[in-house]
């Protein structure tokens, strides 16, 4: 019964949501747009680069549990491939030197597909596919590669500073840049279930469907920004219903002194701030990503705290307790790192939503997606189950099939998505921790997902999930950019 409740709520967020986007006037995507090379990974593949690199077993071993987080040798890119492979999680590491960085490119059978890569370069073909009215997209570096793998369609379009001084927009495959060079991400795809023997006592099999990203990429390190984003920040916020802002985690420290940091973190903020006052109902969002340099998150996060910024933010479980310890929640950011227990996630949202004052907390996760929404300032509590729940198909159709999205075909998709629908144990475990401690019965949260801890609407939902998945990459920013699209464009058909 339980069950089929879901089934019909997930039925209906397609088209409630799909006849709702075309109230929006736009959204901004930024800062970082990239090129993605794509490496399958096999245990093979990694066994012949561990003997080319001649890297001792054992000695891997103790490296991966030091987790470096940035790859200075070519050995440390290895290190970073081994522990996401072993442990089936996604990380980041940025590569210090150009050396490296042309090591790679000679060394690894690079010569697969290019993708489009970059949060804002995801999300801004995602929306597209969906139809958002308009998207503009920031991006410092456009080579030739990457202006190919922009979709045809003219809604999106790069703000550009004329020489007269207006700024007008234009078609990323048309607009003019200083910057062309191109930067390949790397992007090592591992499947869950393959074995890699590295001897006799050392034999690992992968937990699950991830990825390691590798990245060398100075302009989006140095988060330069383009003059049509600077000068034209007031025409942008008049244009747009929300700005995602990121790309942080891509700051360098070893081109920046702390200082130098701050300073780049506060000119974004500053401009951000001069577009909330030119369009006061803009919805400014924090996507973050992993950041594997404390002194960096320390920066975004005390300047976050310090300017109350951000109306949202949007992250992962490995992201969320990263800021918590940032925040010296240190107890419960540990536990969420080991355990992942429902409950610690719960309280970790609520304390972060509470510091940083935000009006909105998305948190996405195997299994299972966490909303709180300040109960006075944001939408209904039906609406923004359905938003949920209509990024949660389209997630589905990315990793099932790899292909673009089209709502249509998305719709025909979900009736086998729904087919064998169960409640994960993720949304379990957070219907039982509220019942737990706040008394809210189980069984009623379990029909929608839905309840008020404090001033916030709790929202949850049960994830549908691909056993084999085609495509992982961009998932986490499909689920969060679908789903402050689809809030906002229910919430503007409320509002008349």
């Amino acid at each position: 019964m339980v069950n089929d409740n879901w089934v019909t709520l997930y039925e209906k967020s397609i088209d409630k949501v799909a006849i709702n986007l075309s109230n929006l006037k736009g959204m901004f995507v930024g800062l970082n747009v990239n090129v993605d090379a794509i490496l399958f990974v096999n245990p093979e593949l990694i066994l012949q680069l561990k003997q080319k690199l001649d890297v001792d077993s054992d000695v891997l071993v103790q490296r991966i549990k030091e987790w470096k987080g940035i790859i200075e040798t070519p050995s440390d890119f290895l290190t970073g491939l081994c522990g996401c492979f072993s442990q089936g999680k996604a990380s980041e590491w940025i590569i210090q030197n150009k050396k490296t960085y042309d090591y790679l490119l000679r060394n690894l059978p690079l010569d697969t597909e290019l993708r489009m890569g970059g949060n804002a370069g995801i999300m801004s073909e995602i929306l597209a596919q969906i139809d958002v009215p308009n998207i503009y997209v920031h991006a410092v570096s456009l080579s030739k590669e990457l202006r190919e793998l922009f979709s045809e369609k003219e809604k999106i379009k790069i703000p550009i500073l004329a020489d007269n001084k207006n700024i007008i927009f234009e078609h990323p495959k048309k607009a003019e840049s200083k910057n062309e060079d191109l930067y390949l991400h790397i992007i090592s795809e591992f499947d869950q279930g393959d074995v890699l023997r590295l001897s006799e006592d050392i034999i690992w099999k992968c937990p699950r469907d991830n990825r390691f990203i590798a990245t060398f990429d100075p302009p989006n390190s140095k988060l330069d920004l383009i003059k049509g984003f600077e000068y034209g920040i007031d025409c942008l916020a008049n244009k747009c219903d929300a700005f995602i802002i990121s790309g942080f985690h891509m700051l360098d420290i070893k081109d920046n002194d702390i200082i130098g940091i701050r300073e780049k973190i506060v000119n974004i903020f500053n401009l951000l701030s001069q577009a909330k006052k030119a369009n006061p109902q803009l919805v400014l969002q924090l996507e973050l990503c992993s950041t594997k340099n404390k002194e960096v998150l320390k920066q975004l996060i005390f300047l976050s705290k310090e300017r109350e910024i951000w109306n949202s933010l949007s992250c992962n479980e490995r992201e969320l307790s990263e800021i918590l310890e940032i925040l010296n929640y240190e107890k419960l950011s540990k536990s969420i790192k080991q355990h992942c227990y429902q409950r610690d996630i719960i309280e970790g949202c609520l304390e972060v939503s509470k510091d940083l004052k935000l009006n909105r907390f998305h948190l996405h996760e195997y299994g299972c997606y966490i909303l709180l929404a300040d109960k006075v300032k944001f939408d209904t509590p039906e609406n923004l189950t359905q938003a949920l729940l209509f990024s949660s198909l389209l997630t589905a159709y990315r990793a099932s099939t790899g292909e673009n999205l089209v709502l249509e075909l998305v719709k025909k998709k979900a009736a086998s998505f729904l087919l064998n629908f169960k409640l994960t144990n993720q949304f379990i475990q957070i219907a039982e921790h509220l019942d737990e401690k706040y008394s809210i019965d189980k069984n009623d949260f379990m029909k929608n997902g839905r309840t008020i801890i404090d001033s916030y609407h709790l929202i949850a939902i049960p994830t549908i999930l691909i056993d084999l998945p085609q495509l992982t990459v961009g998932l986490g920013d499909t689920i969060s950019s679908t789903a402050l699209t689809a809030q906002l464009a229910l919430q503007k058909n409320n509002l008349g």
